[in-house]
C-alpha cells in the first residue's frame, strides 16, 4: 500500500462522527445519575447507609467501565488502531484506579487509604471522574488536535543513517555515574536532583540502543549486542537501586514499542502477554522483595524465592492482586480531596509558576514549596518524610478548581494526548529513517512520563516532563544535525499496518 496515501483524511473515517452520539447518551445517563444522588441525599445518611452507598458505588464503577471502552470500540471500528496510543493507556489506568479499585474496596474496606470511611465521597470521586473522562474523550476524538498537529512543521532535526554507538554508550555510561551519586546521598538537598536527572541519560540511551537494534544499518548487530548487555544492568539496578517496578517495565515497555512501530504492529496476544507478566510476576517479586528487611541482595532474592514457593496458586494470584491494588488507590485519594476542600480551592496560582518550578533551581530559591504530593501525604495519611502520595489527574484538577477544573483541565489532557499523537507518530509515518526516528524518540519520552502526569499532581508531572523534554531536545542535537531541507515521503523502516 502507498504510505503517502494511507494516511490521507480520504481513507480514515471520522471517529467524532459516531463518538458524539454515544457520548450524549453517556453523558445522559451519568447526570441522571447526579440527579439521582443529589435528589436522595437522605438516603446516604440512613441507617442502611453502606448499602445504598455500595449500589451507588457499583453503578456509578461499571458506567465508567463503559466510558473506558468506547475509545477501543471507536479505534478498532472507525479509527486506525494504534496500541500505544495514549487514549488507550488513559482508559486503562481510569478503569484500574477507579473503576476495579471501587470492587476492591467494596470487598475490602481494609484497604482503603487513610482513615475515611465516607461512602459519599467516593461515589462523587466516581461521577466526577467519570464527567472529566467523557471531557478527556471530546478533547481526544474532536478534530482540533489532529489539525494543529499537521499545520506544524516537522522536528527541526535529523539523525545520521548510521548512529554513532560511541556516544549513545557515552549517555549510558554518564547516566550510571548519575545513578552511583544518588546511591552515595553525599550532594545537600539543593542539589540533589542533579544526579538524579543526569541518571536519566541511562533511559533515553536504553531507548536509542532499543530503536537502533530495530533499524537496519551496519551496526545494528552492535546495538542488539549493547540491548543485551544492557538489560540485565536494568534488571539489576531495579533491585538493588532503582524503583523497582517501573524500572524493570520500562525495557518491556520500550521493546514492544520499537516491535511495534519499527518493525511490526503487535497482536493482541503480544500485550496480553506482557500485562499478565507485569502483573502476575513484576508486581508480586518486587513487592515481596521490598518488604524484606534491609540485607544484602543475594540474601533478599533468596528469601523472595522462598516465600513465593510457599504459596499455593489462589494465594500468589491473591497476593498479585494485593500488590497491584495497593498501587492502584487514586480513587482513595480523590475521595479524601472532595471531603478535604468543600469550597475552599487551592486556585491556579501553582500552574502559573510551572516554568518557575521547573527551571529555577532550589539553591537559588530556597523556598520553592516541595511537592503537593509529600504535603498530602503527610497531612492525611500519617506518612513522614519527603514521600509523596500519589493524587491523580483529575484529584488535584479539583482541589485547585472544583468540578469546572476537572471538565476543562481534562479536556485540555485530550487535545494534547492526540496532539502528540497526531504529530510524532501519524505526521511522521511518511518520513525517511533519519527524520522518523527523533519523532519515536520523543514519542518514547511522552508516553512513558504519561503515568508520572496521572499519578502526580499536575505541577509535579510537567515540571518533570518539561525536563526531560530539555534533556531530549539537547540529545536529540547531540546525536546529529539540524534538519534543513523536507525529507520526501517514503518508508525508511517497516511501519505497522493500521
Amino acid at each position: 500500500m502507498n504510505l503517502k496515501n494511507k494516511f490521507t483524511q480520504a481513507n480514515i473515517r471520522k471517529p467524532y462522527s459516531i463518538l458524539l452520539p454515544m457520548l450524549a447518551f453517556f453523558a445522559t445517563l451519568v447526570l441522571l445519575l447526579i440527579l439521582f444522588l443529589l435528589n436522595n441525599q437522605h438516603i446516604l445518611r440512613s441507617s442502611w447507609l453502606a448499602v445504598s452507598a455500595s449500589t451507588s458505588i457499583v453503578t456509578l464503577s461499571l458506567s465508567l467501565l463503559l466510558l473506558t471502552a468506547l475509545p477501543f470500540f471507536i479505534g478498532r471500528r472507525f479509527d486506525h488502531f494504534d496500541w500505544f496510543s495514549f487514549i488507550y493507556l488513559a482508559a486503562a489506568s481510569y478503569a484500574l484506579h477507579f473503576a476495579f479499585r471501587s470492587f476492591y474496596i467494596l470487598a475490602n474496606p481494609s484497604a482503603i487509604m487513610g482513615s475515611l470511611r465516607y461512602w459519599e465521597t467516593f461515589s462523587k470521586a466516581l461521577l466526577y471522574t467519570s464527567l472529566g473522562f467523557t471531557s478527556l474523550l471530546l478533547g481526544y476524538y474532536l478534530p482540533l488536535a489532529p489539525k494543529i498537529a499537521n499545520a506544524l512543521p516537522p522536528l527541526p532535526f535529523k539523525w545520521p543513517a548510521v548512529p554513532n554507538l560511541f556516544k549513545i554508550l557515552l549517555l549510558y555510561v554518564l547516566g550510571f555515574l548519575g545513578r552511583w551519586l544518588n546511591s552515595l546521598q553525599i550532594l545537600p538537598p539543593s542539589f540533589s536532583y542533579y544526579p538524579i536527572a543526569l541518571s536519566k541519560l541511562t533511559t533515553y540511551a536504553l531507548i536509542l540502543i532499543a530503536i537502533y537494534a530495530f533499524v537496519y544499518s551496519p551496526l545494528q548487530r552492535w546495538f542488539r549486542l549493547a540491548l543485551l548487555l544492557a538489560l540485565p544492568l536494568q534488571i539489576l539496578y531495579a533491585l538493588v537501586w532503582g524503583n523497582g517496578k517501573f524500572e524493570l517495565i520500562l525495557p518491556i515497555l520500550i521493546l514492544l514499542m520499537c516491535q511495534h512501530y519499527l518493525n511490526r504492529p503487535l497482536r493482541p496476544r503480544h500485550l496480553i502477554l506482557a500485562i499478565l507478566f507485569i502483573l502476575l510476576i513484576i508486581f508480586p517479586v518486587i513487592g515481596v522483595f521490598r518488604n524484606l528487611p534491609p540485607s544484602d541482595f543475594i540474601t533478599r532474592s533468596t528469601q523472595t524465592l522462598d516465600y513465593l514457593s510457599t504459596l499455593s496458586p489462589s494465594d500468589y494470584l491473591n497476593l498479585a492482586l494485593n500488590f497491584v491494588m495497593i498501587r492502584s488507590h487514586l480513587l482513595d485519594s480523590f475521595a479524601v480531596i472532595i471531603y478535604s476542600f468543600p469550597a475552599n480551592y487551592l486556585g491556579i496560582a501553582d500552574y502559573l509558576l510551572i516554568p518557575a518550578y521547573a527551571f529555577v533551581p532550589r539553591f537559588i530559591w530556597p523556598s520553592k514549596p516541595i511537592q503537593l504530593g509529600s504535603k498530602f501525604a503527610q497531612n492525611y495519611f500519617d506518612v513522614a518524610g519527603p514521600t509523596s502520595f500519589a493524587i491523580s489527574t483529575p484529584a488535584d484538577l479539583y482541589q485547585h478548581g472544583g468540578l469546572f477544573a476537572v471538565i476543562i483541565g481534562l479536556y485540555l489532557f485530550g487535545l494534547f494526548y492526540r496532539f502528540a499523537h497526531s504529530y510524532f507518530i501519524k505526521q511522521s509515518a511518511t518520513f525517511k529513517s533519519p527524520q522518523r526516528l527523533p519523532h519515536l524518540f520523543f514519542y518514547f519520552i511522552f508516553f512513558i512520563n504519561f503515568y508520572l502526569i496521572f499519578e502526580t499532581e499536575l505541577t509535579t508531572g510537567i515540571i518533570e516532563l518539561l525536563k526531560q523534554l530539555l534533556f531530549a531536545t539537547l540529545i536529540a542535537i547531540y546525536l546529529k544535525t539540524w534538519f534543513i531541507k523536507p525529507a520526501l515521503p517514503t518508508s525508511g523502516t517497516r511501519l505497522p499496518s493500521q
